[in-house]
């Protein structure tokens, strides 16, 4: 998509407001093809990230991946202690996508990064020029970043507004907190693109991750349930009987955050927080997971995920109670399942059902991702 030109004086102007108007003439696309478009705009040499907002409990989340190890020369050579994220919500009645923006400060816990994600020094609205700093990194394409928080909103801005929404600013984080579930029937809504649809069922790729997910023709995409104990993405339930398959994708850039405040509690208070290397085949995740959804700890296998799923590892539970009502609705027993892909990121399945019958008898479910 052509980048377009944004001169200091509306540049000012978005600093205040966070505002801009749709191009003229150009019809609103639907709300699946812009979060689609918006997720297409990642770019491996590029030093931010948009990437899928449910856990936040909004639609995308924009932030730098100044935390990734690969990026971190990066930012200290620009002697860059901030680490800024925004959050945006696309409301489809009005055709307009509302951000809000925090910032914290990255302190260093001995080589690693560590963040207090509960108290940002900025949070409302913040749009960085970064005319008064030097190009501290340039892209294959040949683009100059001087790290100001202006150089990822902008392309955000400019694709949203050439795709017939305008944006607007928040200035509070219940404004872009998503309290219905996306658009029904918006399949795109789960960041994922429907390549195929036959007889046997749909066939959809994750934009997040290039993963191929089999949705049967006896089940369907459903929107995740709201649980203080575990978030997920979305699940593919069956149409009939009490059975499904609640999908959670982690990649490494998204944890790091969550790693970097871990570190910082931990080191306020020892022994108050651990997460495992999302590189590393670890069975620490699944196991909070369990633990937060049975009150109790099990025991780990490993998955023939190489040679089935193209992963390079993975692990599934023992069946186990589901004890977290906010969680299981009308399903009773729970089993875990992860698969990974070394710089990708982590699939956990969560199979849930009503009995441990229907939990044996849909064993085929484990295999409805696919790197």
């Amino acid at each position: 998509m052509k980048r377009s030109l944004c001169v200091v004086p509306l540049l000012a102007a978005c600093a205040m407001m966070g505002s801009r108007s749709p191009k003229p003439g150009v019809a609103p696309v639907e709300y699946g093809e812009l979060k689609a478009a918006l997720l297409a705009l990642n770019r491996d040499s590029a030093p931010w990230i948009v990437r899928d907002g449910a856990r936040e409990r909004t639609d995308l989340v924009l932030e730098w991946k100044m935390l990734e190890p690969r990026w971190r020369p990066v930012f200290r050579k620009a002697s860059d202690t901030l680490f800024s994220r925004t959050y945006l919500l696309l409301d489809d009645a009005t055709k307009t996508v509302r951000g809000y923006d925090e910032q914290w400060v990255v302190l260093s816990n001995g080589q690693e990064p560590a963040i207090d994600l509960s108290s940002p020094i900025h949070h409302g609205q913040l749009w960085e020029t970064g005319l008064n700093r030097s190009v501290v990194y340039t892209d294959p394409q040949g683009t100059g970043y001087r790290l100001a928080n202006g150089e990822m909103k902008d392309p955000v801005a400019e694709c949203i507004t050439a795709l017939g929404w305008s944006m607007d600013g928040a200035f509070s984080r219940d404004a872009v907190t998503r309290s219905r579930p996306p658009p029904a029937g918006a399949d795109e809504a789960f960041a994922m693109r429907l390549t195929n649809r036959d007889a046997a069922g749909a066939l959809y790729v994750d934009l997040r991750s290039g993963a191929r997910v089999l949705v049967p023709a006896d089940y369907r995409l459903v929107p995740p349930v709201q649980s203080d104990q575990v978030a997920y993405d979305f699940g593919v339930q069956r149409a009939q009987g009490a059975f499904e398959v609640r999908v959670r994708f982690d990649r490494p850039s998204h944890t790091q955050a969550e790693l970097a405040d871990c570190r910082f509690r931990d080191a306020q208070r020892k022994g108050s927080c651990a997460m495992p290397d999302p590189d590393r085949k670890d069975h620490t995740a699944a196991d909070v997971i369990r633990l937060n959804l049975a009150g109790g700890e099990g025991k780990y296998a490993d998955e023939p995920a190489r040679d089935e799923l193209g992963a390079d590892w993975g692990l599934a539970s023992d069946p186990f109670p589901i004890r977290d009502r906010g969680f299981a609705g009308p399903y009773s027993v729970g089993q875990i399942a992860q698969i990974h892909r070394d710089g990708v990121g982590t699939y956990t399945l969560i199979r849930v059902a009503d009995t441990l019958d229907t939990l044996r008898r849909d064993a085929g479910s484990f295999h409805l991702v696919h790197f």
